[in-house]
């Protein structure tokens, strides 16, 4: 507009008024009320012959002179007229070549217009401001306000400069408020414009969810708005990074997953659409020196395995940074009644050497028990494990050498149940003999090769599970009980003794020999005689009686043995000498 010509004007006189020997423009300081000042202009070149005041209603005129001022040393002028809005600049002629200057600026009788702040933000301890500098051509200097306790006061007066920093403020325990207003020459100010306020941020965890939650004020001084808060982070003194954002409207944020002993420091941020230099930060938020409740991250029930006739032990892992109130190793004899303690500690700094119990005093061939462990934390969050139990298996004798297992499933929540395998132990010697499908609870064992050696076969099952603890796979093996079998003794005897024969002698033959506890064979003759006796089944009747020879003849035998296992066995017969 007017002002900018005659800038350009002023700009082009100051460079070539030593060649043409123009006069510089007066300089029309402000119009304060009905009066105008200006400063005094000295001629370079010749006496002062006047200065004229133009004044019009509007910028665009028609302007005219009002008055001539022929004093130089006169300073001011008052116009009285009853005009609300007026305009005026002024042109001074002196007595000389050219003499006539170029216009002063154009001002009108209004305060300078008011400032639009670009942004308000936190820099440390400070608050820095931006502001658009005002469009009125008289203003000569900017006052920063802010509102404090005592109302809004000016702190600072800044010449030239549209850019300050209060040091004196308090960003980072309270919202900062201010304006910034125009001043000219007469110190006439401009009216407050919408002021700004730095953006407060707070921030507070909470120990047992291990979350921050972050709070701040709104900023919604921008005409185009804002889209979104960015939420920035520094961890342990670290480099801040930009971890999220939220939308426009929103003034909280969660930041979750906190850890023990670290320092966080947040700051939000918000820049205004389509101006990406008008941004705003927050203070500062730090937490230091995080103490969160550490969780239960992972408890994990990986084995139950019999190892005695009475004792069970029972294997887990847990996460021991855990904070924990107590640990519990519960017991139950039912999957819906599982409330003993077989194991616990409470108020632990430390926790036991090794993850295992033994569970002793138990009836393992005959009972089920479940197990589960409970612990709690500080919060008071209870962490339960899935269910598990032994393997109760029973084995049976069947005829044709056949020994029949039945066993009870393990219960294996958490666990993926592969598959059994089938354990056979003979005098202290383990073979692996099958492996069945997870669904069997039943294997029938086929002995074979010749009925001799140890007959007692023992047995015990293995479920086959895989777990995924804490991301770690882990393939796991269940132990049963040990149910042993023993197999049938049978006696086999000849029913003749040829003495100058192939069967010069009578002798029992017994199959799984090693199973017989006591023995006795008794040999009559026809008349009730007694002619043979003997306790040791190794030991064979050669057809004698007190040394001597008997007689060809038909003759009674008498066979009692028990075996190992209480089992008694009675065979009788005739047997036929022949001499």
């Amino acid at each position: 507009m007017l002002r900018n010509f005659f800038i350009a004007i002023i700009t082009l006189w100051s460079l070539h008024s030593d060649v043409q020997g123009q006069v510089a423009p007066p300089v029309l300081n402000c119009v304060k009320g009905d009066t105008l000042f200006w400063q005094i202009l000295e001629s370079p070149c010749g006496p002062f012959l006047g200065m004229d005041i133009y004044h019009a209603t509007s910028l665009d005129g028609p302007y005219s002179v009002i008055h001539t001022v022929t004093d130089p040393s006169e300073p001011f002028y008052v116009h009285n007229i009853t005009a609300p809005l007026r305009f005026y600049y002024l042109v001074s002629r002196f007595d000389c070549p050219d003499g006539e200057s170029m216009p002063s600026d154009t001002l009108d009788n209004r305060p300078p217009a008011q400032v639009r702040l670009n942004y308000v933000t936190v820099e440390g301890d400070a608050v820095r401001l931006r502001w658009l500098p005002s469009v009125s051509p008289q203003t000569v200097a900017h006052i920063i306000y802010r509102v404090d306790g005592s109302g809004t006061v000016p702190i600072d007066t800044l010449f030239g400069d549209t850019t300050y920093l209060d040091t004196g403020a308090s960003p980072n325990s309270k919202i900062e408020f201010y304006y910034v207003l125009a001043m000219d020459s007469c110190e006439t100010r401009g009216g407050f414009n919408i002021n700004h306020n730095t953006v407060f941020l707070e921030v507070d965890y909470d120990e047992c969810t291990r979350e921050a939650t972050l709070d701040w004020n709104d900023y919604n001084f921008w005409e185009n708005g804002y889209e979104y808060w960015y939420i920035y982070l520094s961890i342990d003194g670290g480099p801040e990074v930009l971890i999220d954002s939220v939308v426009g409207d929103e003034t909280q944020y969660i930041f979750e997953e906190l850890e023990r002993d670290r320092d966080y420091c947040f700051t939000v941020e918000v820049i205004e659409t389509g101006r990406p230099n008008n941004i705003s930060r927050s203070n500062e938020a730090c937490i230091n020196n995080v103490q969160v409740i550490e969780p239960v991250r992972y408890l994990c029930l990986e084995q139950v395995n019999v190892v005695g006739e009475q004792s069970i032990q029972v294997d887990w892992s847990i996460y021991a940074l855990a904070d924990l109130v107590y640990f519990r190793l519960l017991r139950g004899e039912s999957q819906t009644n599982i409330e003993e303690v077989i194991f616990e500690f409470e108020n632990p700094t430390t926790y036991p050497e090794s993850d295992s119990f033994t569970d002793d005093g138990l009836m393992t061939s005959s009972r089920t028990y479940f197990y589960q462990i409970e612990t709690r934390d500080e919060c008071g969050t209870i962490v339960r494990t899935p269910i598990m139990s032994n393997i109760v298996l029973r084995s049976e004798l069947r005829p044709d050498r056949q020994n029949l297992l039945q066993w009870t499933p393990i219960v294996h929540d958490g666990h993926t149940l592969e598959g059994y395998e089938i354990e056979r132990i003979v005098n202290n010697q383990s073979t692996f003999v099958a492996e069945v499908d997870s669904s069997a609870n039943e294997f029938v064992d086929q002995l074979e090769g010749p009925a001799t050696g140890n007959t007692i076969f023992c047995y015990a099952i293995h479920a086959l599970t895989t777990l995924d603890c804490d991301g770690q796979f882990l393939e796991l093996s269940h132990r049963s009980n040990v149910s042993c079998v023993e197999q049938n003794s049978e006696i086999l005897v000849p029913n003749a003794l040829v003495v100058r024969g192939n069967n010069p002698r009578f002798k029992a033959v017994i199959l799984y020999p090693e199973s017989i506890n006591t023995f006795n064979l008794q040999i009559y003759n026809r008349y009730g005689e007694l002619v043979f006796e003997s306790d040791d089944p190794n030991v064979a009747w050669d057809g004698t009686y007190k040394g001597r020879a008997i007689p060809g003849d038909v003759y009674t035998f008498y066979i009692r043995a028990r075996q190992n296992n209480g089992r008694l066995i009675e065979e009788s017969g005739p047997i036929t000498v022949i001499r």
